[in-house]
């Protein structure tokens, strides 16, 4: 039980560092850029948008994968 909240931690670290190593290419590639207008916004290089869909997107991995290997309830989940 414990060693397998220390995997689910491990996988979490791994899939955050390797999806924020490859977000700019990932923006580039879905065109998903914050890009200046030098009104309200100031920064001056266009900045990709991943960083809410990314924390999503593990916590919904990691939730599945913990659903399938741990004992959950409902009230775990929630």
């Amino acid at each position: 039980m414990f060693i397998t909240k220390i995997y689910l931690l491990l996988i979490s670290f791994l899939s955050i560092f390797l999806i924020n190593k490859y977000r700019t290419k990932i923006s580039k590639k879905i065109n998903l850029f914050d890009k200046p207008d030098q009104i309200r916004k100031l920064h001056t290089k266009p900045t990709p948008l991943l960083g809410g869909a990314m924390i999503f997107l593990v916590f919904f991995f990691l939730s599945f994968i913990s659903f399938f290997f741990e004992d959950f309830g409902l009230t775990n989940i929630i």
